[in-house]
């Protein structure tokens, strides 16, 4: 066991023997720094656990407000005109986003009665309204008439959504874009543990960084301390795991996107820094003003189900789909079964995970994705086709 004597000294006891020179200060030195890392490590735990812990999503609440996943990995689906394709996310961006591309027919599967009114109140939003008034109503502009905007929607909305907004108006006024249980667990990391971890100081450094030379340099400089690796090892683990994603890569994927992405083309990390999209023509695609206005006149070619994967694959009519994003929770045998009488001779699927055996990967397209995928989130996204 080593104690520190006297540190200008560089005086060292090694199991009662005295150490002294360069050798004292080397092991006095590694102690100290073996002791701060495994006090920040405690506190960043304590801390997370009393008071940042992310909650179970509770019946109250839709999982997340956004996707979260990099839109640009939708358009190697290649969906046109002809096209009825599934989707399996809780948010809806990427129905609607498929909506806006020019789907036939999107069917999107929701998990709970939380996640259906989300997805609704954006559909109607995008048919209803004007841009600037989405934005609002969504948390991304000017909060005054927020609840005035979903009175004006309501009765476009079904009986069942009406009542689970009628009881939540507050979420309204605070802005959806921040009330899911994801974005909320987001906010804690921003706003109680990055202080903690790095200070308020780097944040605001890195995203005032005017180049990525310059972003890379604060990141080095100012992100690789202690304490945010202990954040690395207690707390991001835990939002990878609300997000169905992968908990071992997360802080290495994290790292790689402020290193190497400028945050002028990563809305995601800047949604995570700063608590906003900056501009909300870079929030989910189908939000921006060219979005909107080709999704207006689609957005009644959206349908709503609420079930889980299993459920939904069982009971869909044979050759129902011509496309299919799966998201993040890898299929079961099972599962893949059902979906391969759900699809069409020829249908793409976009998934994540292993792949599944009943389908034919296509490895030029999974290649694409891995380059494309700037997401929040680490994942291993593929894209196959049925092989009819």
């Amino acid at each position: 066991m080593a104690s520190r004597t006297g540190w200008r000294a560089a005086e060292v006891r090694i199991n009662g023997n005295l150490v002294v020179g360069a050798a004292g200060y080397r092991i006095a030195r590694r102690a100290l720094v073996r002791r701060a890392q495994e006090g920040a490590e405690s506190r960043m735990r304590a801390d997370s656990t009393a008071s940042t812990r992310p909650p179970a999503p509770p019946a109250s609440s839709f999982v997340r407000a956004w996707s979260w996943e990099d839109p640009a990995l939708l358009g190697l689906l290649a969906v046109g005109p002809e096209d009825d394709v599934a989707v399996f996310e809780p948010s809806g961006d990427d129905a609607l986003a498929l909506c806006a591309i020019g789907a036939r027919s999107v069917h999107a599967v929701v998990p709970d009665l939380a996640s259906r009114a989300l997805v609704e109140l954006k559909q109607a939003a995008s048919r209803e309204l004007p841009t600037q008034s989405v934005w609002s109503l969504l948390g991304l502009g000017h909060f005054g008439r927020r609840v005035w905007f979903y009175h004006f929607l309501r009765p476009k909305l079904s009986t069942e959504v009406q009542g689970w907004w009628d009881a939540r108006e507050g979420a309204i006024r605070a802005g959806i874009a921040g009330e899911g249980v994801v974005e909320r667990a987001i906010a804690t990391l921003r706003t109680r543990v990055l202080p903690l971890a790095v200070g308020r100081g780097a944040v605001a450094a890195l995203l005032a960084a005017p180049t990525l030379d310059t972003q890379r340099e604060v990141v080095r400089a100012q992100w690789r301390g202690v304490r945010w690796r202990a954040v690395s090892r207690v707390w991001l683990p835990r939002l990878a795991r609300l997000a169905e994603a992968d908990e071992d890569r997360t802080a290495a994927h994290l790292d790689a996107l402020m290193e190497r992405v400028p945050l002028a083309s990563s809305p995601f990390v800047g949604w995570l820094l700063g608590g906003t999209w900056g501009d909300p023509e870079r929030a989910p695609p189908w939000m921006s003003t060219a979005g909107l206005a080709a999704l207006k006149p689609r957005a009644a070619g959206l349908s709503l189900a609420i079930g889980d994967r299993p459920g939904v694959l069982a009971a869909a009519p044979r050759g129902a789909w011509s496309a299919a994003v799966l998201g993040r929770r890898p299929l079961s045998s099972q599962e893949a079964d059902a979906l391969t009488r759900c699809l069409r001779p020829g249908a793409r699927v976009l998934g994540w995970g292993p792949p599944p055996s009943q389908l034919t990967l296509d490895p030029t397209a999974t290649a694409a994705l891995a380059a494309l995928d700037r997401g929040l989130f680490p994942g291993r996204p593929w894209l196959a086709r049925h092989r009819g």
